[in-house]
């Protein structure tokens, strides 16, 4: 029922109906469901609440669902949980806290970060490298390749990564130019 009335846009009442599910499951649920049959219903419910509260800006709702998504699902899972708490994240203006925990996540999904923000000869390196990359295709390729819709897992960890650039270039983070 929470999908249906999410699509119409009554996010507080989606957000009555996925409370519901999730009390009448119990907050044990995660262990059973992970580790007996597999389902996804646990996920479903949480994250269709962080949704739905991120919707209606409750933020303690959504750190709240997010949290309880990040505890107890794998890893591969959490990734539209992390974005929907970086949005929540942003909205109140805790960039930092964006910037810590996006590196964080970076670094658990083995993306090697500078110890040290680069130098000006880094940034400069970088860039001719990219420039010469591009170079490489005529802009009917380029615009090929633009025009393709990454899959579901690409597109968070995109949306995660501009949180972050977002977030670093809020507080003028040295990390910016990575």
């Amino acid at each position: 029922v929470g999908k249906e009335i999410s699509a119409s846009f009554n996010f507080g009442c989606a957000l009555h109906y996925y409370d519901q599910g999730i009390s009448f499951i119990g907050k044990d649920f995660w262990i059973i469901e992970f580790l007996v049959d597999g389902t996804q219903l646990c996920l479903d419910l949480y994250q269709g609440a962080a949704e739905a509260a991120s919707s209606i800006r409750h933020d303690s709702k959504v750190a709240y669902y997010t949290n309880s998504i990040i505890r107890n699902a794998p890893f591969e899972s959490t990734l539209p949980a992390w974005v929907i708490f970086m949005s929540c994240l942003e909205s109140s203006g805790k960039h930092f806290e964006i910037i810590e925990k996006g590196f964080n996540l970076m670094r658990i999904m083995k993306i090697e970060i500078p110890t040290t923000p680069p130098s000006i000869m880094d940034i400069m390196e970088s860039m001719t490298k990219t420039t010469i990359f591009a170079s490489r295709y005529c802009i009917n390729q380029g615009v090929g390749i633009s025009q393709k819709r990454p899959d579901k897992q690409n597109r968070n960890l995109l949306r995660l990564f501009d949180a972050i650039t977002v977030a670093a270039y809020s507080v003028s983070s040295p990390y910016l130019p990575l």
